[in-house]
């Protein structure tokens, strides 16, 4: 049986970290301890916050999110982070993850679930194309 929520202890913070290196490269050089501080900070900065999907009372999902305030867009959840490991893949968890992220926003009172996703992490891309989601906006950056 799956079940998803939120993190609340460090130890269940903690037990993200793996996965969440899976995502991000930079984390591979993350300590567990400087982690947690991050994550911490991300919360009481910005309202982050971890859902986990534990299937076996083991994390097989995890989601970074957050709900967003702006005049062009309204009121809208934010999704920094999904991923689900990779021995995990393609079984269902990360469309399970979108469906309780999309049910949290609505609780929420968001018009939209948003996100951004590398233009080469093409599993992603097909994954969020059958979820139904559409590119709305390109993401532009300048590296400093």
């Amino acid at each position: 049986m799956s079940q998803i929520r939120i993190t609340a202890t460090d130890d269940e913070i903690l037990g993200t970290h793996s996965i969440m290196k899976q995502l991000h490269e930079n984390l591979r050089k993350v300590s567990q301890p400087e982690y947690l501080e991050y994550v911490k900070m991300l919360k009481a900065d910005f309202g982050f916050n971890l859902a986990t999907l534990m299937e076996e009372e083991q994390v097989v999902c995890v989601a970074g999110f957050r709900v967003c305030r702006n005049l062009g867009w309204g009121t809208y959840l934010y999704v920094d982070d999904l991923v689900t490991d990779k021995r995990r893949r393609s079984k269902g968890a990360g469309k399970k993850m979108l469906g309780w992220l999309i049910e949290y926003a609505r609780s929420e009172r968001c018009v939209d679930v948003r996100l951004d996703s590398k233009v080469t992490r093409h599993d992603a891309l097909r994954f969020y194309f059958r979820e139904r989601m559409d590119i709305f906006a390109f993401h532009f950056r300048l590296r400093l």
